[in-house]
């Protein structure tokens, strides 16, 4: 796309709420839709809240590489430029209430961050596919 001689570029999309599929006592599986924009996603950002008794939280951020096998399970193209990601998270209290938000990166930089998944803990096992 050109206006007035230059090239207009795009950050990857919002990516969609993202929807904790699996609990665990010791993992949190999520996943979310997004389009890559302009250039390929590079990284993810992901904010993990943890929402604490008295009605506080405490943020945190994390920069994940798209091809991180600590955090990144599956990056599936579903259309044209339209991937949908599965993470696992790993290092999380138990009983603790977090909510969940995320960015896609690339080389435009990075994009609107999703809105806040469901509140959720890790516990006992739960498949919330």
């Amino acid at each position: 796309m050109f206006e007035c001689g230059k090239i207009l570029t795009a950050p990857p999309s919002q990516p969609s709420t993202p929807e904790i599929t699996l609990t665990t006592t010791h993992i949190l599986e999520m996943k979310f839709m997004v389009e890559q924009g302009s250039y390929p996603i590079t990284d993810f950002l992901l904010n993990t809240t943890r929402v604490l008794s008295d009605g506080e939280s405490s943020t945190s951020q994390t920069l994940v590489a798209v091809d991180d096998p600590l955090y990144v399970e599956a990056v599936v193209e579903v259309g044209e430029g339209e991937w949908e990601v599965v993470m696992v998270l790993a290092e999380l209290q138990q009983l603790q209430l977090y909510t969940f938000q995320v960015a896609a990166v690339s080389a435009v930089g990075p994009g609107e961050f999703s809105e806040s998944s469901i509140p959720t803990a890790l516990g006992k096992a739960n498949s919330l596919k």
